[in-house]
């Protein structure tokens, strides 16, 4: 931390010194919460916070539903809040947290630092893969709004979270994590028309799912041909949408499935004439 600060321009030494002097003036425990919000990306709620990050007393493991701090989570936060290194949106139905950049990477560097990074990124992965299931899983329901509404508030944690899934794809929890996003944001990224982002991302889970389930690996070549199509990318959709269809045969699990990439298949091919 000292040597890379000594290789920056004044005025950020400056702002990074009055970083670093706020961070000192935190209990041990606080300055913990500090370091493990900045795996958050573009914000953060309470619930988010208490799953993620967990007891930030000391430097040991943190545990998932415990408070954030001995006095609670709330109180936690507050203290954050009150030294001007976190702030909190009023407007929202649900409160939610923000981390200025600045103190964002300086927080990272010290929960780097502390050993603790690899850790923490793989609980926010985890957790907002969960997360994202259930906002597919009622996406046909009445709450179908607040699914599209939570997407929207979390899609830079989402991202950080396919990220994450995708540094190391020779490690099957990451490659799974990513298949099981895949089959969660497919809606959602057709619904918000994020078409060159999804392809982005498919492009790449494609290229990993190879020893995947076939009905997994079938998902995402159906929303590859779906995106494909939208970019009018022909014969790359047709080519996803056969495969898709041979893998769902295979795995012989959901017929709906088949039928829905044939009729887009189909669809497909009478558009090439």
């Amino acid at each position: 931390l000292t040597s890379r600060a000594r290789d920056l321009p004044e005025r950020q030494r400056t702002l990074r010194n009055t970083i670093d002097w706020s961070y000192r003036l935190l209990a041990a425990d606080e300055q913990a919460l500090l370091r493990r919000l900045s795996v958050f990306v573009g914000g953060w709620t309470l619930e988010s916070a208490e799953a993620v990050v967990g007891s930030a007393e000391g430097s040991g493991e943190p545990q998932g539903g415990a408070p954030v701090d001995r006095h609670g989570p709330v109180e936690a936060l507050e203290t954050l809040v009150e030294h001007s290194l976190v702030w909190r949106e009023e407007a929202t139905a649900s409160a939610r947290y923000r981390m200025l950049a600045t103190i964002r990477e300086y927080a990272g560097e010290r929960l780097e630092q502390a050993g603790e990074r690899d850790r923490l990124r793989r609980r926010h992965a985890s957790w907002f893969g969960e997360r994202a299931q259930e906002a597919y899983s009622n996406i046909d329901s009445e709450d179908q709004l607040a699914s599209l509404d939570w997407f929207d508030a979390e899609m830079a944690n989402v991202r950080a979270a396919l990220t994450w899934a995708l540094e190391r794809p020779e490690e099957p929890e990451r490659v799974e994590l990513a298949l099981s996003l895949v089959r969660s944001l497919g809606y959602l990224w057709f619904t918000r028309g994020l078409t060159r982002e999804a392809l982005s991302w498919l492009d790449q889970i494609e290229a990993v799912s190879g020893d995947a389930p076939p009905g997994q690996r079938g998902v995402v070549l159906y929303w590859l041909g779906a995106f494909a199509t939208r970019q009018g990318r022909a014969e790359q959709a047709a080519a996803a949408y056969q495969e898709a269809v041979e893998l769902f045969r295979v795995a012989d699990d959901d017929t709906t499935r088949v039928s829905k990439a044939l009729n887009a298949l189909g669809t497909v091919a009478l558009s090439q004439g």
